[in-house]
């Protein structure tokens, strides 16, 4: 796939950050990251199966190539100003022995973290005749230790070393260029990487009537190996919450922030609604300032369900 100038065009990069970073908080807001002995989450935007299909048989064998360009041409016209979204997660913990140091409680985990993430977005911006797809990519794997301090039962501090392995692929496709490619993404493309080393710190506080959160993620502190500097810049996100418990259930108001979108557009208010006392059932509910959220799952010691419906506003 090409890779094209997107100053007149739709910013797949800017989309991919602000949703990336809306999963990360969503993901948070149902349980602690990196805690589970195996955890694997998939979010697929409606249509893009469909959409995937119908690129791979408008490009079926047989046909000439102007059937193909014909048939990318109106594949494109049909999904015009339509995103999809995809972000699949697998998460290892292996945890460690619990230690006790001075008057800190330490609990730690080694952690593989494996995340594949694809925004794509078709547009007539750049030619009202002649649509195109924009399409961004991103591979990563993070490798490391984690770590939970508790200091008292209302105060806790957490950190995280990692070394972070990424590649990344951003590009536009017209509808001769899908003719040709024959699809609208491939992940082997993936294949230079930028390796670095980072770490996450979060402090957790309680008072009477709620707790407070401040978190920084992905804080690169060196490069590693690496064969390419990706797309996806080493920004760190920063992130502050603040939760008010009842019987029922928790509120969360909170923002966050990788200084590459607009301040506001990290805000958001949630409420986790157990339904009934002694049945381990949920209801996660949570709005930005562009999405709405329902997330019900079903909670066991053993296992975790959950289904997620995000619906733009």
């Amino acid at each position: 796939m090409p890779i094209c100038s997107f100053s007149k065009g739709r910013d797949e990069l800017y989309r991919y950050t602000l949703m990336r970073d809306r999963v990360i908080i969503d993901r948070a807001l149902k349980k602690t990251p990196y805690h589970s002995y195996f955890d694997l989450e998939v979010l697929l935007s409606s249509g893009l199966k469909s959409l995937v299909g119908d690129v791979k048989d408008g490009n079926r064998s047989g046909l000439s190539s102007s059937e193909k360009q014909n048939n990318m041409l109106e594949i494109l016209n049909k999904n015009v100003n339509t995103a999809r979204f995809v972000d699949a997660n697998l998460e290892i913990g292996v945890p460690l022995p619990k230690l006790n140091l001075g008057k800190f409680k330490i609990d730690s985990a080694f952690f593989y973290n494996f995340n594949v993430g694809i925004s794509l977005s078709i547009s007539n911006i750049t030619s009202p005749t002649s649509p195109s797809a924009s399409v961004y990519i991103k591979k990563e794997t993070k490798l490391g230790l984690d770590s939970y301090w508790q200091n008292n039962p209302s105060e806790a501090y957490g950190i995280r070393y990692y070394q972070l392995t990424r590649s990344d692929l951003l590009s536009v496709t017209s509808a001769s260029q899908l003719a040709t490619d024959g699809e609208l993404f491939d992940l082997d493309e993936l294949t230079r990487e930028q390796v670095t080393y980072n770490f996450d710190v979060y402090y957790q506080k309680a008072y009477k009537d709620f707790r407070i959160l401040l978190e920084v993620q992905e804080f690169k502190i060196m490069n590693g190996s690496s064969t390419v500097t990706t797309r996806y810049e080493s920004r760190p996100l920063l992130h502050a919450q603040a939760n008010f418990e009842n019987r029922k259930g928790k509120l969360y108001i909170g923002i966050h922030q990788r200084l590459k979108y607009a301040f506001l557009r990290g805000m958001y208010l949630a409420y986790d609604y157990k339904i009934k006392e002694d049945y381990p059932f949920f209801v996660l509910a949570k709005l930005s300032n562009q999405y709405f959220t329902l997330n019900p799952r079903f909670e066991t010691k053993y296992f975790k369900l959950n289904y997620k419906v995000k619906t733009p506003l």
